[in-house]
């Protein structure tokens, strides 16, 4: 079987690559198909962290801490003509919150959406009532002199119930909305929880504490029923490839294990068969969690730190895929790297015309393909180049039985 593509760099299986139908109008994924992003698998973590550290400094802090009363002092005391407007967002914490958000995604014909909004909003409410009775921090007006009281505030204050809605609701809805959408949102949710301490309902404690056990819910749902953030939008990568000068008439995207990557095969207006794949945040979250599990399984494994950006993901395998092919070493050429503002990075390559390692291996391989290979290696070696994931799913065969080494992702020169 012939291929003209290369492995993701996290741990591709190195099996099941094979061509979807090729993209020639714009596809948006329809609700029913998500996946589990990495990205939330992180966020859990974080926000169960962050949420446990408050509700500790919420039990041991008998007192409350001057920066803290100050920070709430200078909220509660901004001039009473905001407090119409600060009501009004403030309300996208509340009970009823729920019901309005659940009911519109119902008329957009969003079934699962609205599931998943009333699932992350009842479960954050119901969580932040029990904490309140087992953690029992009073409210403000109980701990602090002279606070102004907007309102009545009954209960108990750890943790915020309209912040810890509020951040559920948001963080099931945002991976739905376009970016700028999304930014709004978030904007809401920090009034939210402003809003709370001007209204002199809760410390500033309680509301991050109600952030982060909303962050946590909504994460943590997501991760259970997935998200529809993740898959490129392949008629916009055509677009962004044209735009910077490579004439791209079809894109078929490969299915395979691709936690590092989205591999695409791009059919050129010229005809030219080009191998391209798509980095993005999600992608850069996965290699997190893989190195990590690296880490933990193996002794010493001294990977890298994941990049901060895709676009520099993509930079880096560009600069040691050069420096290898600089050396003598067989690597296909790359000929562009395109990336946007929104943390996606496109990685094209000429393709190779052959067959992968991985899929010759069961049949044997050659002394000659063997040592054709070790040779590769070696000039690798000697331009002090570590590959760092040399397995058969990165090794191609040529037409000659030559051997060409692929995806260096993982790479490190200086080794």
């Amino acid at each position: 079987m012939t291929t003209t593509t290369t492995s993701d760099q996290a741990g591709a299986a190195p099996d099941a690559m094979t061509a979807t139908d090729e993209v020639q109008v714009p596809v948006l994924k329809p609700e029913r198909m998500r996946q589990q992003n990495p990205d939330d698998v992180i966020r859990v973590v974080l926000a169960a962290i962050g949420f446990g550290v408050m509700t500790t400094l919420a039990i041991i802090g008998a007192n409350v801490d001057p920066f803290e009363r100050n920070l709430f002092r200078i909220v509660n005391e901004l001039p009473d003509a905001i407090e119409p407007m600060v009501w009004v967002v403030m309300q996208l914490g509340s009970f009823a919150a729920i019901v309005v958000v659940v009911a519109l995604a119902l008329l957009a014909r969003r079934p699962k959406l609205g599931r998943d909004l009333a699932v992350s909003g009842l479960v954050a409410y119901g969580i932040a009532r029990v904490a309140k009775e087992l953690i029992v921090r009073p409210r403000p007006g109980e701990l602090l002199l002279e606070v102004v009281q907007r309102g009545s505030h009954i209960g108990l204050g750890y943790p915020s119930g309209h912040a810890a809605v509020a951040a559920a609701l948001a963080t099931v809805l945002a991976p739905h909305l376009p970016r700028i959408a999304r930014r709004w949102l978030w904007v809401s949710v920090w009034v939210v929880g402003i809003g709370r301490l001007f209204v002199g309902a809760h410390l500033p404690l309680d509301v991050v504490g109600g952030w982060l056990l909303g962050w946590l819910v909504g994460s943590a749902l997501l991760l259970i029923v997935g998200s529809p953030v993740g898959t490129p939008d392949l008629v916009r990568v055509r677009r962004q490839l044209c735009d910077a000068g490579l004439a791209v008439d079809t894109i078929e995207e490969l299915t395979a294990d691709a936690r590092g990557s989205t591999p695409l095969v791009l059919t050129m207006d010229s005809g030219e068969t080009m191998f391209g794949k798509v980095l993005t945040s999600q992608n850069r979250s996965a290699d997190m969690l893989f190195k990590l599990l690296r880490r933990v399984m193996y002794r010493s494994i001294e990977d890298e730190t994941p990049f901060v950006t895709s676009k520099q993901q993509a930079e880096h395998e560009v600069l040691l895929t050069m420096l290898a092919r600089e050396s003598g070493v067989r690597v296909a050429p790359y000929v562009h790297v395109v990336a946007d503002s929104s943390d996606k990075a496109v990685l094209v390559e000429a393709s190779i015309d052959g067959t992968g390692l991985d899929e010759i291996v069961g049949d044997g391989v050659s002394d000659e393909l063997l040592s054709d290979l070790l040779s590769q290696v070696a000039l690798l070696h000697e331009a002090r180049i570590a590959h760092r994931d040399l397995r058969p799913a990165n090794v191609m065969v040529g037409p000659e039985g030559e051997a060409w080494l692929v995806d260096f992702g993982f790479a490190q020169t200086s080794a």
